[in-house]
Order: C-alpha cells, then structure tokens, then sequence
C-alpha cells in the first residue's frame, strides 16, 4: 500500500500535521508519537476509544479521545481517494509522482482553484463522505467529526484564501446589553471600531460579524445555536459580584451568574475557541467559562469606553492579520497605553490548556 511508503508517511504527516494544528493544537505536543501509532497500524482504530465494554461502563471514547490517529486516518482516505479518482494513479509503483504532486497542489503558496484539481460536485461531497467516515471509525463524536472533516478537506483541497462550500467563515458573535437605568456606553463604536480593524486586514474575507442588541438572558441559547459561533463577544455591564447584566422583557438589568454562563457554554459550546467578556469586572465570569472554552478574555476593574474600544479593534486586527490570541491580546493592551488611556492592566487573558499562543483563525502559509 502506497501509505506504507516513506513517500506515502511523510505526505500523511505533512497534511495531518496542518489539521491537528486546526482543530486539536492541545495534541501537537504529542504529535509525533499518536502519529507513528497510526503508521504502524494504518488499518486499526485507537483500541481506547474503540472499547465501548470497558469496565468503566460508558466507553473510554468519553474520557480520552487522541484525535491525532483518525485525523491520519482521515488525511489517508482523502489522499487516497484523490489518487484513485483524480490521478487514478493508486499504484505503489506511482508514489513517486503522487508525492509531487501533492507538494505542488496541496502546498497551497498560491491560490488554488478547486476546478484545477479535475473534481466533480459529486466528487467532492464523496470526498467528504469519505473522511467523514473514516473520522467516526475512530471513535470520535459527531460534531468533532464534522469539524476534522472539513479541516482535513480543506487541507487536500482549499486554500486558505479561497472560499468554497467547505471553508465556512470565522463568526463573531458580537452580544451588546445596556439595560435602562445604567450607564451609557459606546457599544455601536464598538462594534464599529470591530468590523473596520477587520475590514483593513489581510483576511478580512475570512470573517463575519453577526450583531445581536439588548440581548435577554433567554436570548442567549437561540443565538448561540442559530450562529454556532467561533469567537463570542459580550459587551456591556458587569457587576462588583462577578456578574454579567443583560436585560429582562421590560428592558431592566438582568444579571447572569458565573455558574449559569458557565452551563450554558459547557453545553453549546461546539464551534467556540474564544470568548471575549469586554465589561467591568467581569474575569470571575471568564475564569468560570474558561474550565470549557480555550480562551476568554476578561476585565479585573472598571474599563472605560476608550480603553474598551481600543482593546477590541486591536485584538480583532490581529486575528484578521492571522495573529495568535496570544498576541493579539498583547496588541490589545498596547493600544491601550499607546492611546494614552488608563485601564490596561484590566483585561486578563485565560487558557487552562495554554492554548492563547497556538490558537489562531485563519492559515497564514
């Protein structure tokens, strides 16, 4: 089999490399060693997550899943299946050919037409099926399968810098509350100063910015599930307790705990790799959300209108440019003190899993 070629390894590691960077960067640190468990046994599911009779009683699958073996698996049936549809060039005798190739055409240091690559509609979407199928052999949930599949996809076909059908956009769901009887802020300049950072950058194409004003409580689950968002932004009031304010039915302030907003994204939280709480004192309400999102940013004191909007339109700039969380935090703060405003040392950064220096949305290479 042509996997079981060097030729054929180092073109599964190249691409599966790519997707573990995108969707499972926790396994990075691993990646070598899960990877060389698949290449030996190309053929065999993680016997950990394919056990569901452990003693245990609920299958392994729930407590440890390693991601890095069935996104092999995934890159490998992609692979192979471009090879036999496309080049119908499967035979190990090929492999040289099939390795340039895929330098050539999945390398992707220019842009790259999906028509150039001799596939069908049809083609395509069996393409999917495929990897899909492969992802679930291994265990892995639904909604995991669904994101490796199309980031395996988009590594054998796409480039970054076109979009198509399997290369969905980066969502911000911008959530703004301003209850009557509290102070009025400058949320519509923020959200302005947002979606112009954004217009400016390299990938702006990459982003959308869906708005949602004087949100309720009970408005919280229906946006969450109609967006599926990447990045969710709150912006507006927290309390001295640790509490995030949003409205009631007659417009009054409405705090949500800790421990509710903590439930609400423990179970929704699907698609969302960062949460940016830009309100007074809210870093109690991050460090709650923060035990299931990778990253939450949130403010330890009082943050004014200025400091908010400058922090928001330089952290979003960054990611724009393809910038970590990492840095584009740091670049948050120092618009902060470049600007002359007090109230930089408010934002806190949370990543339980240090993820904030790896995590980014868009590929810059």
């Amino acid at each position: 089999m042509w996997q079981q070629t060097s030729a054929g390894q180092a073109a599964i590691a190249e691409l599966t490399k790519e997707v573990v960077t995108e969707v499972a960067p926790e396994e990075l640190e691993l990646f070598d060693e899960l990877l060389q468990e698949y290449l030996d046994q190309p053929e065999s599911p993680n016997p950990l997550t394919a056990d569901a009779n452990d003693p245990l009683g609920f299958g392994l699958a729930n407590v440890m899943v390693a991601a890095t073996p069935a996104i092999a698996a995934a890159v490998s049936a992609g692979i192979t299946f471009l090879l036999t549809v496309v080049w119908n060039a499967a035979e190990e005798s090929a492999v040289a050919f099939i390795k340039q190739q895929l330098q050539q055409r999945f390398q992707r240091k220019q842009k790259t037409d999906i028509a150039s690559l001799d596939l069908t509609k049809e083609q395509l979407i069996q393409l999917k099926q495929v990897v899909h199928s492969t992802v679930l052999r291994f265990g892995t949930e639904q909604a995991a399968a669904g994101q490796i599949s199309d980031a395996v996809i988009v590594a054998l076909v796409l480039s970054p810098n076109v979009e198509g059908p399997l290369q969905r956009p980066i969502c911000v769901l911008f959530l703004a509350a301003n209850p009557k009887q509290t102070d009025r802020l400058r949320l519509d300049e923020e959200v302005r100063a947002i979606d112009q950072a954004l217009r400016m950058t390299k990938f702006r194409d990459r982003f959308i910015i869906e708005q949602s004003w004087a949100v309720r409580v009970t408005d919280l689950q229906d946006l969450l599930l109609r967006y599926s968002p990447d990045i969710v932004h709150f912006s507006g009031h927290g309390s001295s307790a640790g509490e995030l304010i949003f409205e009631n039915n007659d417009g009054s302030s409405q705090p949500a705990t800790a421990g509710a907003l903590d439930q609400l994204f423990r179970t929704l939280k699907d698609n969302i790799r960062c949460v940016v709480l830009n309100a007074c004192y809210s870093t109690q309400q991050a460090a709650s959300i923060a035990e299931v999102i990778d990253c939450v940013v949130g403010m330890s004191d009082a943050v004014s209108d200025e400091a908010a909007i400058d922090f928001a339109a330089a952290f979003y700039r960054a990611l724009g440019y393809g910038r970590d969380v990492q840095t584009a935090f740091a670049l948050g703060i120092g618009q902060i003190m470049l600007s002359g405003q007090n109230g930089h040392d408010a934002p806190q950064l949370l990543s339980q899993r240090n993820l904030a220096p790896q995590l980014t949305f868009v590929r810059t290479h």
